[in-house]
């Protein structure tokens, strides 16, 4: 009966294996069909990294963005990292208040947010959530949706001759530090050091490219606060997430938490 059982278990992971191998391959022959490299393509997906990730599908089905709660971004540990982040870049900040009129407070406050600066940029290999999210039958308007994610990632990691597997994200595919996802890089995707390539894992690039959307989606300093959550909106469509974005960058002009020789040559916006 073991062996029975035994059998049945390989034949089955036999059959799935199977049937994601027969979706990846669809999913190139459409890529392959708009243009795409034959040989790049049959690179990346023969690559041993390439994986059809089910949890993905699970995640979609039960997430809900306005469901989360924030208010932990507003304790003290935030504020005192975002100040000093701040001061860190405040040569960057400066230039892109210059340029797009963006609050650079509202910068910090959404990258905490997004990813705490950085530090936490998701676990999930991006050309495998959108290829996953490509194929699933699930979820159809979504896989549609992924398909064009996809080609616009692959469409920057050939560009600049990255490793499609080196880049990590959220379940859903965004990416960089302020968690874009691929067509967003291409529409907002700014070089803040001038290096020649768009990092959204580059703190200049990204500071930029968050300001470029904000001022895209109608940012402008005189707005009122319901016309700043409108244009926040754009960005993320909880209204939790926006208004925790505004309480934050509140908390962030006021320099308590900074010792008087830490806000030394700080600069205020």
């Amino acid at each position: 009966m073991r062996k029975l059982f035994m059998l049945f278990l390989l034949f089955t992971i036999f059959l799935s294996k199977g049937e994601c191998n027969s979706d990846f391959n669809r999913l190139k022959e459409r890529l392959i069909a708009d243009g795409f490299d034959k040989k790049i393509i049959e690179k990346f997906y023969s690559h041993p990294k390439a994986k059809f990730l089910p949890q993905v599908i699970k995640i979609y089905s039960t997430y809900r963005e306005s469901k989360l709660n924030y208010k932990h971004f507003l304790n003290k540990c935030f504020i005192f990292m975002g100040q000093k982040y701040l001061k860190q870049y405040q040569n960057t900040f400066s230039k892109v208040y210059k340029q797009y009129g963006v609050d650079p407070n509202i910068i910090v406050a959404l990258l905490i947010i997004e990813t705490k600066l950085g530090t936490y940029n998701g676990k999930y290999t991006v050309f495998n959530v959108l290829s996953s999210l490509a194929i699933s039958e699930k979820f159809k308007k979504r896989a549609k949706w992924a398909y064009k994610e996809l080609k616009a990632f692959l469409r920057y990691v050939i560009k600049y001759n990255l490793d499609p597997f080196s880049i990590k994200g959220s379940f859903a595919g965004a990416f960089g530090i302020p968690q874009f996802m691929p067509s967003s890089l291409w529409k907002f995707g700014q070089d803040g050091d001038d290096d020649g390539i768009i990092d959204l894992y580059n703190h200049h690039d990204a500071i930029m490219s968050v300001a470029n959307y904000l001022k895209a989606s109608g940012w402008k300093e005189d707005l009122s606060e319901e016309e700043k959550k409108k244009v926040l909106l754009h960005y993320n469509w909880s209204i939790y997430y926006v208004n925790t974005v505004l309480e934050l960058s509140k908390k962030l002009k006021n320099s308590q938490y900074l010792s008087s020789s830490q806000t030394k040559g700080h600069t205020k916006f």
